[in-house]
């Protein structure tokens, strides 16, 4: 796997005024920048976990959904079979 979409994403979802970044702005404007500190870290924190746990599905989904679409074919086509029986 290329990690050049990985971080061409991570730079653009970091880089662009988000919803996050415009209420770290708004926080820094009405309270105190240590106050808007913490608010920063927990939502560095919280994106680092979404990252993380994309990262993680991913690769299970890569491991997993070859053996389910042999099973996941046999019901559409099952399914195809029967419909088409039907409408003899």
């Amino acid at each position: 796997m290329s990690l050049i979409p990985f971080i061409l994403y991570c730079f653009i979802v970091t880089a662009t005024p988000g919803p996050t970044n415009i209420l770290i702005l708004s926080a820094v404007q009405n309270y105190s920048i240590k106050a808007a500190l913490r608010f920063t870290y927990g939502s560095v924190l919280a994106f680092g976990i979404l990252l993380v746990s994309s990262a993680v599905l991913n690769t299970v989904f890569i491991n997993i959904l070859p053996n389910i679409i042999i099973y996941m074919q046999f019901f559409w086509h099952s399914i195809y079979v029967v419909s088409s029986l039907s409408d003899l």
